[in-house]
């Protein structure tokens, strides 16, 4: 399930182009925005309020603010409400969920309780190491992989990119699995 959704989130990528990116940028930073922070602070306020430390409520907000890319976009599509106005808000609200979920990743660190040592304070090393792989994977995927991508792209040979793909997805993985960050 867990390869399932990040070969989805990584065909997204493939398909959204820069430009469509910055011709949604207020739907999609705006919008996306907009909904994320409203829903994890009223969901974190009712973690709180139910008893959960602020850290869990933080985190628990968070989580639950984000919603499923794959099941949202597969109604979505079966409704035909993809091109209508609704549904390129709906779009531009995952895209930037999908967008949120890094940095997120990046930030539970910081709030996680380090359990051995019974220390509450913010692990910084675990959050400084996720972001230097979230920038290697990043910078990897913009100035390597792009280009290797677009040369096995014109061999015109589907199994080779999609075996390609494959082994990106998994290397990925694997490399955020050692990471700490499945």
């Amino acid at each position: 399930a867990e390869i399932g959704v990040v070969l989805m989130l990584f065909v997204i990528g493939l398909e959204l182009e820069p430009k469509r990116l910055w011709e949604m940028r207020k739907l999609v930073f705006g919008g996306g925005s907009l909904q994320m922070c409203l829903t994890s602070a009223v969901l974190t306020a009712g973690a709180i309020a139910a008893g959960m430390p602020w850290r869990a409520g933080v985190i628990t907000g968070l989580a639950l603010a984000l919603s499923s890319t794959a099941i949202a976009m597969q109604t979505m599509a079966e409704r035909n409400v993809l091109n209508v106005p609704v549904g390129r808000a709906s779009f531009a609200v995952l895209l930037f969920q999908d967008l949120a979920a890094i940095p997120i990743m990046s930030v539970v660190p910081l709030l996680a309780v380090n359990v051995q040592k019974d220390d509450a304070g913010f692990d910084f090393i675990a959050a400084l190491k996720s972001m230097a792989l979230f920038a290697v994977v990043l910078g990897g995927g913009r100035y390597l992989m792009r280009p290797l991508l677009s040369r096995i792209a014109r061999l015109d040979l589907r199994e080779v990119f999609t075996a390609v793909a494959l082994l990106l997805v998994l290397g990925v993985g694997k490399l955020m699995a050692l990471a700490g960050l499945s």
